[in-house]
């Protein structure tokens, strides 16, 4: 499928879900920018829709990071639960398979 079929801000928001989830600790908005080279405003409206699908969650320090899929937040109807388990587990082998860990996969 050639570039052009694809729909840019999916292409961006699935990246933007493959940089987070490589760093557990959560990454700033500014650090965003950096790594991406995408405006503000722009990573600022993909993170707020990704936050309102439950997809990344903004910490106390302003890092936005993967949900655990243990603890959903307490505004999570629990019938969406199922996907902090998936995305978790999606991101967990993504992470190892980009960073060529095998024995991470085991964990």
């Amino acid at each position: 499928m050639a570039n052009s079929d694809l729909v840019r801000s999916l292409l961006h928001g699935l990246d933007l879900l493959k940089l987070i989830s490589a760093r557990p600790e959560g990454v700033r908005l500014n650090e965003l920018t950096l790594l991406t080279g995408m405006k503000k405003p722009t990573l600022h409206n993909l993170l707020r829709t990704l936050a309102a699908r439950n997809f990344v969650v903004r910490d106390s320090v302003s890092r936005f990071r993967i949900p655990s899929p243990h603890v959903p937040p307490h505004h999570v109807h629990a019938s969406t639960f199922p996907c902090y388990s998936f995305l978790y587990t999606f991101t967990h082998i993504y992470s190892c398979i980009c960073s060529s860990s095998a024995s991470t996969l085991l964990k």
